[in-house]
C-alpha cells in the first residue's frame, strides 16, 4: 500500500499543469488557439476513455497505469516544440490516451488493494489527499521553475514522470479473478447503466461538478494572469488550494460520518455561491483569488464521498469502465466548453466565462444529487 501512495504522489506532481497556457502564450499563440488545444485534449480524452477503461479491466490496473504514464513522458517531450502545431497537438492527444489509461485504473487498484472495503473511504481520503499534496508541489514549483527556464521545468517533470513509473511498477496486483464479458463489454457496461438509476444519478452528479473544478482550474492561471498576478504568486495560489484540499480529502471520511448527506447540500451551495459571486469581483483580485478558492478546495471533501458511492454500487467486472464513462462523460462537457471558451473570448472576459459556465455545471450537478437522495429514501 505504501508503494501505491507513493506512486499517488508521483504521477500528480506536475509542474507545467498551471504555466502550461502561460508558456504557449509566451510562444505567440492566442487565447483562441489556446482553447481549441484544450477542447482537441479534452475531446481526444472522451474519445479514449471508455476504451481504455475496459483495456485496463482486461489487461490489469498495473499495465494499464504503466503505459499511461510512459505516454504523458512523450506529451511532456513535445513542449520543446512550441512553434510546431502539429507536435504540440499530438502531444496533447497522447496526453488524453494517456491520463485515460490512468483515470479510474488508479482507484481501482486501490480499491483492489483494500481488504476491508468498508474503509475505502478513508483509505480513498489518504490515497486523494496525497495526490493533492503531490499537485499542490507541483502547482507551488512550477511557476518559480519556469522563471529558471521553461526547458528546466519541462525536463524536471519528465524526471517525476520517469519515477511515476519505476514506483507503480513495483506495486503488487493482486489477482481479482472477475466475470469476463469478451466482446460484450460494452454492453455490459450499457446494461448496468440502463438498470442502475443510481449509478445514472451518480454518473451526471460527479461529472458535471467535476467539470466545473476543471474548467476553473484550467482557466484560473489565465484568469489570474488577465487580472495582473505574477506568474509565481499564481503557482502559490494553486499550491494553497491543493494543500489544503488535501487536508479536506483527508477529513472526508469524518465529516461524512458526522453530517451525512447534507454535508453535500452545504458544500454544493457554498460552491453556487462563489462562483455567481467571481462575476462582481472584476479587479478585486485578492477577493476574486478567495472565491475562486473555496469551491476548488471544498472540492476534495465531496469528491471522494461521491466516488466511494460509486465503488460501492459497480460491479468488479466493468469497475475501471464505470468510472471511465464517467470520465467519457466529463471529458465531453469539457470539450464543449472549451470551445464556448475559444468562441466567447471575444466578446466576454476569462472571469465572466468561468463563474457562469461553473455556476451552471454545479448547479445540474446539484439537482442530480437531490434526485439521487431521492434514490436512498425510497429504500
Amino acid at each position: 500500500m505504501n508503494k501505491l501512495f507513493g506512486y499517488a504522489w508521483f504521477t500528480t506532481v506536475m509542474p507545467e499543469l498551471v504555466v502550461w497556457m502561460i508558456y504557449l502564450k509566451s510562444q505567440g499563440w492566442t487565447t483562441a488557439q489556446v482553447a481549441i488545444l484544450e477542447g482537441t485534449f479534452t475531446l481526444c480524452s472522451a474519445l479514449f476513455e471508455l476504451p481504455s477503461g475496459m483495456i485496463a479491466d482486461k489487461i490489469g490496473r498495473k499495465l494499464s497505469l504503466q503505459i499511461g504514464e510512459l505516454l504523458c513522458v512523450v506529451y511532456l517531450i513535445s513542449y520543446f516544440f512550441p512553434q510546431n502545431r502539429v507536435i504540440i497537438f499530438g502531444g496533447f492527444i497522447i496526453f488524453a490516451l494517456g491520463l485515460s489509461l490512468i483515470s479510474g485504473s488508479d482507484v481501482a487498484l486501490l480499491y483492489d488493494k483494500v481488504g476491508d472495503k468498508q474503509k475505502y473511504l478513508k483509505y480513498l481520503g489518504y490515497f486523494n489527499g496525497i495526490q493533492i499534496l503531490g499537485t499542490a508541489f507541483g502547482n507551488s514549483i512550477g511557476g518559480w521553475l519556469s522563471q529558471i527556464s521553461w526547458s528546466f521545468l519541462f525536463v524536471t517533470a519528465i524526471v517525476i514522470r520517469v519515477i511515476a513509473v519505476l514506483l507503480v511498477s513495483s506495486v503488487d496486483e493482486d489477482n481479482i479473478v472477475v466475470e469476463d464479458d469478451g466482446p460484450f463489454k460494452v454492453v455490459s457496461v450499457l446494461r448496468f447503466v440502463r438498470e442502475s438509476k443510481k449509478f445514472r444519478r451518480l454518473l451526471v452528479c460527479i461529472a458535471f461538478s467535476e467539470s466545473a473544478i476543471t474548467l476553473s482550474y484550467q482557466y484560473g492561471p489565465l484568469l489570474f494572469s488577465k487580472e495582473g498576478l505574477h506568474t509565481g504568486y499564481v503557482s502559490v495560489v494553486f499550491g494553497l488550494i491543493s494543500l489544503l484540499g488535501a487536508a479536506a480529502a483527508v477529513l472526508a471520511e469524518r465529516a461524512s460520518n458526522k453530517l451525512g448527506k447534507k454535508l453535500l447540500i452545504l458544500l454544493f451551495s457554498v460552491s453556487i455561491l462563489s462562483f455567481v459571486l467571481i462575476y462582481t469581483a472584476h479587479s478585486q483580485v485578492l477577493l476574486i483569488v478567495i472565491l475562486f478558492m473555496i469551491p476548488n478546495i471544498i472540492y476534495e471533501l465531496w469528491s471522494p464521498i461521491l466516488e466511494s458511492e460509486l465503488q460501492m454500487i459497480s460491479r468488479e467486472s466493468i469497475r475501471a469502465s464505470a468510472f471511465s464513462l464517467i470520465n467519457l462523460v466529463t471529458s465531453l462537457i469539457l470539450t464543449l466548453g472549451s470551445y464556448v471558451v475559444g468562441i466567447t473570448s471575444e466578446d466576454y472576459s476569462i472571469l465572466q466565462i468561468v463563474s457562469v459556465g461553473c455556476s451552471l455545471l454545479i448547479v445540474v450537478s446539484f439537482v442530480s444529487y437531490l434526485f439521487l437522495m431521492r434514490e436512498y429514501a425510497k429504500e
